[in-house]
Protein backbone atom coordinates (compact mmCIF):
# COMPACT_ATOMS: atom_id res chain seq x y z
CA UNK A 1 0.00 0.00 0.00
CA UNK A 2 3.08 2.36 -0.95
CA UNK A 3 0.21 4.93 -2.35
CA UNK A 4 -1.55 4.81 0.81
CA UNK A 5 1.84 6.06 2.82
CA UNK A 6 1.09 3.48 5.21
CA UNK A 7 1.31 -0.34 6.32
CA UNK A 8 -1.96 -0.82 8.19
CA UNK A 9 -4.34 -1.56 5.40
CA UNK A 10 -2.04 -4.18 4.02
CA UNK A 11 -1.81 -5.55 6.99
CA UNK A 12 -5.78 -5.67 7.80
CA UNK A 13 -6.37 -7.24 3.67
CA UNK A 14 -3.51 -9.52 4.61
CA UNK A 15 -5.18 -11.16 7.48
CA UNK A 16 -8.45 -11.60 5.88
CA UNK A 17 -7.76 -15.34 5.21
CA UNK A 18 -8.14 -15.88 8.90
CA UNK A 19 -11.32 -13.97 9.61
CA UNK A 20 -13.52 -17.57 8.09
CA UNK A 21 -12.76 -20.91 8.74
CA UNK A 22 -13.38 -21.93 5.29
CA UNK A 23 -10.92 -20.10 4.08
CA UNK A 24 -8.30 -21.32 6.29
CA UNK A 25 -9.63 -24.85 5.52
CA UNK A 26 -9.56 -24.42 1.26
CA UNK A 27 -6.04 -22.15 1.21
CA UNK A 28 -4.55 -25.99 1.71
CA UNK A 29 -6.45 -27.51 -0.80
CA UNK A 30 -6.31 -27.53 -4.13
CA UNK A 31 -9.38 -26.79 -5.79
CA UNK A 32 -10.32 -23.63 -7.80
CA UNK A 33 -11.72 -21.82 -4.68
CA UNK A 34 -8.17 -21.81 -3.16
CA UNK A 35 -6.58 -20.04 -6.24
CA UNK A 36 -9.65 -17.55 -6.42
CA UNK A 37 -8.57 -15.88 -3.58
CA UNK A 38 -5.75 -14.23 -5.06
CA UNK A 39 -7.79 -12.08 -7.69
CA UNK A 40 -10.22 -11.73 -4.98
CA UNK A 41 -7.54 -9.89 -2.86
CA UNK A 42 -6.44 -8.34 -5.84
CA UNK A 43 -9.39 -7.00 -6.56
CA UNK A 44 -9.47 -5.34 -3.10
CA UNK A 45 -6.19 -3.70 -3.35
CA UNK A 46 -7.08 -2.33 -6.43
CA UNK A 47 -10.23 -1.09 -5.07
CA UNK A 48 -8.51 0.72 -2.65
CA UNK A 49 -6.30 2.25 -5.31
CA UNK A 50 -9.11 3.81 -7.04
CA UNK A 51 -10.47 5.47 -4.21
CA UNK A 52 -7.27 6.84 -3.06
CA UNK A 53 -5.21 7.71 -5.63
CA UNK A 54 -5.91 10.78 -7.50
CA UNK A 55 -3.43 9.90 -10.67
CA UNK A 56 -5.35 7.11 -11.58
CA UNK A 57 -8.70 9.32 -12.27
CA UNK A 58 -8.25 9.72 -15.82
CA UNK A 59 -5.60 6.88 -17.05
CA UNK A 60 -8.75 4.68 -17.87
CA UNK A 61 -6.06 2.59 -20.31
CA UNK A 62 -3.77 1.36 -17.82
CA UNK A 63 -6.48 0.26 -14.91
CA UNK A 64 -8.79 -1.23 -17.18
CA UNK A 65 -5.80 -3.20 -17.84
CA UNK A 66 -5.77 -4.14 -14.43
CA UNK A 67 -8.98 -4.73 -13.47
CA UNK A 68 -10.03 -6.91 -16.84
CA UNK A 69 -6.41 -8.86 -15.71
CA UNK A 70 -7.93 -9.40 -12.29
CA UNK A 71 -11.27 -10.55 -13.49
CA UNK A 72 -10.19 -12.27 -16.17
CA UNK A 73 -7.68 -14.67 -13.94
CA UNK A 74 -10.32 -15.44 -11.19
CA UNK A 75 -13.20 -16.20 -14.28
CA UNK A 76 -10.47 -18.88 -15.59
CA UNK A 77 -10.57 -19.89 -12.19
CA UNK A 78 -13.72 -20.96 -12.15
CA UNK A 79 -16.70 -19.46 -14.08
CA UNK A 80 -18.41 -18.17 -10.72
CA UNK A 81 -16.18 -14.68 -10.59
CA UNK A 82 -17.58 -13.45 -13.52
CA UNK A 83 -20.37 -11.43 -11.67
CA UNK A 84 -17.06 -9.15 -9.99
CA UNK A 85 -16.86 -7.94 -14.34
CA UNK A 86 -19.74 -5.83 -12.80
CA UNK A 87 -17.16 -4.32 -10.20
CA UNK A 88 -15.52 -1.80 -12.79
CA UNK A 89 -18.09 -1.59 -15.08
CA UNK A 90 -20.66 0.02 -12.46
CA UNK A 91 -17.30 2.06 -11.56
CA UNK A 92 -17.03 3.47 -15.03
CA UNK A 93 -20.21 2.92 -16.54
CA UNK A 94 -20.83 7.04 -17.73
CA UNK A 95 -17.47 5.98 -19.35
CA UNK A 96 -18.90 4.04 -22.90
CA UNK A 97 -14.73 3.70 -24.20
CA UNK A 98 -13.69 2.59 -20.59
CA UNK A 99 -16.67 -0.24 -20.63
CA UNK A 100 -15.62 -0.95 -24.44
CA UNK A 101 -12.04 -1.60 -23.50
CA UNK A 102 -12.93 -3.70 -19.57
CA UNK A 103 -15.23 -6.25 -21.64
CA UNK A 104 -13.04 -6.73 -25.30
CA UNK A 105 -9.52 -7.26 -22.37
CA UNK A 106 -11.89 -9.38 -19.95
CA UNK A 107 -12.80 -11.53 -23.10
CA UNK A 108 -9.42 -11.67 -24.24
CA UNK A 109 -7.35 -12.07 -21.29
CA UNK A 110 -9.99 -15.41 -20.70
CA UNK A 111 -9.25 -17.09 -23.55
CA UNK A 112 -5.60 -16.24 -22.69
CA UNK A 113 -5.54 -17.56 -18.74
CA UNK A 114 -7.97 -20.86 -19.85
CA UNK A 115 -7.21 -21.64 -23.65
CA UNK A 116 -9.36 -24.59 -23.97
CA UNK A 117 -12.04 -22.68 -23.94
CA UNK A 118 -11.10 -21.54 -27.39
CA UNK A 119 -9.58 -24.74 -28.93
CA UNK A 120 -12.71 -26.12 -27.71
CA UNK A 121 -15.10 -24.04 -28.88
CA UNK A 122 -18.46 -26.70 -29.27
CA UNK A 123 -18.11 -28.38 -25.59
CA UNK A 124 -16.95 -24.94 -24.07
CA UNK A 125 -20.62 -23.47 -25.67
CA UNK A 126 -22.59 -26.23 -24.52
CA UNK A 127 -20.96 -26.49 -20.78
CA UNK A 128 -21.62 -22.50 -20.18
CA UNK A 129 -25.33 -22.50 -21.65
CA UNK A 130 -26.13 -26.18 -19.37
CA UNK A 131 -24.79 -23.85 -16.46
CA UNK A 132 -27.71 -21.26 -17.37
CA UNK A 133 -30.22 -23.77 -18.19
CA UNK A 134 -29.83 -26.54 -15.74
CA UNK A 135 -30.57 -25.90 -11.93
CA UNK A 136 -28.20 -28.72 -10.60
CA UNK A 137 -24.32 -28.52 -10.75
CA UNK A 138 -22.19 -28.24 -13.37
CA UNK A 139 -25.01 -27.58 -15.67
CA UNK A 140 -26.64 -31.05 -14.38
CA UNK A 141 -30.29 -31.43 -13.45
CA UNK A 142 -33.74 -30.53 -13.64
CA UNK A 143 -34.43 -27.34 -16.78
CA UNK A 144 -34.66 -25.44 -14.56
CA UNK A 145 -33.26 -21.89 -13.92
CA UNK A 146 -33.11 -21.95 -10.55
CA UNK A 147 -34.35 -24.89 -7.82
CA UNK A 148 -36.86 -22.44 -5.59
CA UNK A 149 -37.78 -25.67 -3.52
CA UNK A 150 -34.78 -25.20 -1.45
CA UNK A 151 -34.14 -21.41 -2.05
CA UNK A 152 -34.96 -20.46 1.57
CA UNK A 153 -33.00 -23.42 3.23
CA UNK A 154 -29.90 -22.50 1.13
CA UNK A 155 -29.98 -19.11 2.41
CA UNK A 156 -30.22 -20.10 5.88
CA UNK A 157 -26.87 -22.30 5.11
CA UNK A 158 -25.27 -19.13 3.54
CA UNK A 159 -25.99 -16.59 6.47
CA UNK A 160 -24.94 -19.71 9.14
CA UNK A 161 -22.12 -19.97 7.70
CA UNK A 162 -20.14 -16.43 8.18
CA UNK A 163 -23.50 -14.28 9.48
CA UNK A 164 -20.60 -11.45 10.05
CA UNK A 165 -19.98 -11.13 6.25
CA UNK A 166 -23.57 -10.41 5.09
CA UNK A 167 -23.67 -7.43 8.00
CA UNK A 168 -20.58 -5.87 6.70
CA UNK A 169 -22.04 -6.18 3.33
CA UNK A 170 -25.12 -4.68 4.68
CA UNK A 171 -23.09 -2.21 5.92
CA UNK A 172 -21.32 -1.43 2.11
CA UNK A 173 -25.02 -1.59 0.59
CA UNK A 174 -25.55 1.88 3.66
CA UNK A 175 -22.22 3.43 2.95
CA UNK A 176 -23.28 3.70 -0.91
CA UNK A 177 -26.14 6.31 0.27
CA UNK A 178 -24.12 7.65 3.24
CA UNK A 179 -20.48 8.13 2.37
CA UNK A 180 -19.37 12.06 1.27
CA UNK A 181 -16.40 10.32 -0.73
CA UNK A 182 -17.98 10.04 -4.39
CA UNK A 183 -15.54 7.34 -5.27
CA UNK A 184 -16.42 5.28 -1.34
CA UNK A 185 -19.71 5.42 -2.58
CA UNK A 186 -19.04 4.22 -6.36
CA UNK A 187 -17.14 0.93 -5.23
CA UNK A 188 -19.25 0.01 -1.98
CA UNK A 189 -22.14 -0.04 -4.51
CA UNK A 190 -20.07 -2.00 -7.29
CA UNK A 191 -18.77 -4.62 -4.80
CA UNK A 192 -22.46 -4.94 -2.90
CA UNK A 193 -24.22 -5.45 -6.48
CA UNK A 194 -21.79 -7.95 -7.38
CA UNK A 195 -21.52 -10.21 -4.84
CA UNK A 196 -25.04 -10.36 -4.29
CA UNK A 197 -25.02 -11.52 -8.28
CA UNK A 198 -22.32 -14.09 -6.84
CA UNK A 199 -25.30 -15.14 -3.99
CA UNK A 200 -27.68 -15.59 -7.03
CA UNK A 201 -25.10 -17.66 -8.81
CA UNK A 202 -24.55 -19.83 -5.70
CA UNK A 203 -28.37 -20.16 -5.03
CA UNK A 204 -28.84 -21.13 -8.97
CA UNK A 205 -26.45 -23.96 -8.27
CA UNK A 206 -25.83 -24.48 -4.76
CA UNK A 207 -22.45 -25.54 -3.11
CA UNK A 208 -21.13 -23.75 -0.14
CA UNK A 209 -17.80 -23.61 -1.49
CA UNK A 210 -18.91 -21.53 -4.25
CA UNK A 211 -19.10 -18.51 -2.08
CA UNK A 212 -16.07 -19.02 -0.15
CA UNK A 213 -13.23 -17.26 -1.61
CA UNK A 214 -15.29 -13.67 -1.65
CA UNK A 215 -14.94 -13.96 1.97
CA UNK A 216 -11.90 -12.86 1.72
CA UNK A 217 -13.70 -9.79 1.07
CA UNK A 218 -14.62 -8.87 4.78
CA UNK A 219 -11.49 -7.27 6.01
CA UNK A 220 -12.07 -4.77 2.96
CA UNK A 221 -15.34 -4.03 3.62
CA UNK A 222 -13.90 -3.30 7.23
CA UNK A 223 -11.18 -0.83 5.28
CA UNK A 224 -14.22 0.96 3.68
CA UNK A 225 -15.65 1.84 6.98
CA UNK A 226 -12.72 3.17 8.25
CA UNK A 227 -12.21 5.73 4.93
CA UNK A 228 -16.07 6.65 5.73
CA UNK A 229 -15.13 7.20 9.03
CA UNK A 230 -12.33 8.94 8.77
CA UNK A 231 -13.70 11.47 6.31
CA UNK A 232 -16.35 12.42 8.98
CA UNK A 233 -15.71 16.21 9.81
CA UNK A 234 -17.95 15.79 12.69
CA UNK A 235 -16.51 12.60 14.54
CA UNK A 236 -12.98 14.12 13.15
CA UNK A 237 -13.69 17.00 15.66
CA UNK A 238 -15.16 14.34 18.45
CA UNK A 239 -11.80 11.85 17.97
CA UNK A 240 -9.24 14.16 16.91
CA UNK A 241 -7.03 11.42 16.06
CA UNK A 242 -7.40 8.71 13.20
CA UNK A 243 -5.69 6.75 15.49
CA UNK A 244 -8.62 5.79 17.34
CA UNK A 245 -10.43 4.41 14.61
CA UNK A 246 -7.74 2.34 13.67
CA UNK A 247 -7.96 0.34 17.31
CA UNK A 248 -11.46 0.41 16.86
CA UNK A 249 -10.94 -2.01 13.95
CA UNK A 250 -8.24 -3.97 15.58
CA UNK A 251 -10.74 -4.79 17.86
CA UNK A 252 -13.24 -5.26 15.27
CA UNK A 253 -11.02 -7.73 13.87
CA UNK A 254 -9.99 -9.48 16.37
CA UNK A 255 -13.81 -10.23 16.80
CA UNK A 256 -14.38 -11.45 13.38
CA UNK A 257 -10.80 -13.56 13.60
CA UNK A 258 -10.86 -15.30 16.96
CA UNK A 259 -14.13 -17.93 16.65
CA UNK A 260 -12.92 -18.38 13.41
CA UNK A 261 -9.63 -19.63 14.60
CA UNK A 262 -11.38 -22.23 17.22
CA UNK A 263 -13.76 -23.42 13.94
CA UNK A 264 -10.54 -23.95 12.03
CA UNK A 265 -8.81 -25.98 14.84
CA UNK A 266 -12.11 -27.38 16.06
CA UNK A 267 -12.52 -28.71 11.74
CA UNK A 268 -8.57 -29.90 11.68
CA UNK A 269 -9.27 -32.31 15.06
CA UNK A 270 -12.47 -33.83 13.44
CA UNK A 271 -11.09 -34.23 10.50
CA UNK A 272 -7.78 -36.28 12.19
CA UNK A 273 -9.60 -38.34 14.40
CA UNK A 274 -12.09 -39.19 10.43
CA UNK A 275 -8.59 -39.62 9.14
CA UNK A 276 -7.79 -42.38 11.95
CA UNK A 277 -10.58 -43.88 11.82
CA UNK A 278 -10.36 -44.36 8.06
CA UNK A 279 -6.78 -45.69 8.84
CA UNK A 280 -8.07 -48.23 11.08
CA UNK A 281 -10.73 -49.84 8.65
CA UNK A 282 -8.09 -49.46 5.87
CA UNK A 283 -5.62 -51.91 7.66
CA UNK A 284 -8.29 -54.21 8.70
CA UNK A 285 -9.56 -54.72 4.75
CA UNK A 286 -5.76 -55.10 4.08
CA UNK A 287 -5.34 -57.62 6.76
CA UNK A 288 -7.78 -59.76 5.15
CA UNK A 289 -5.71 -59.92 1.62
CA UNK A 290 -3.99 -63.23 2.22
CA UNK A 291 -2.14 -62.85 -1.00
CA UNK A 292 -1.16 -60.05 -2.63
CA UNK A 293 -0.91 -61.11 -5.93
CA UNK A 294 -4.46 -61.70 -6.22
CA UNK A 295 -6.80 -58.84 -7.89
CA UNK A 296 -8.83 -57.52 -5.42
Amino acid sequence: MKFQNGLWIAFILQIGLFTNASLIEISARLIPESTMIIPVILLSVLLIKYIKKDAEENNYKRITWQFSAIVAFGIACKLSFTPMLLIPLILFRKNLKAILQLVWKTILLTCLFAYPIITNPSESFEWISNIFLHSGKHGTGASDFINTNEFSTNIGIIIKRDAWFWVLLLGQFALSFTSKNKRLKEASLAITISLMAILFFTLKHFAIHYIMPFYAFKTLFVVFIIFALQENKKLKAITKLNQKIRIAAAILIIVLISPQLIEAKNHYDYSTKRKEKENTIQKKVLSQILNNELPL
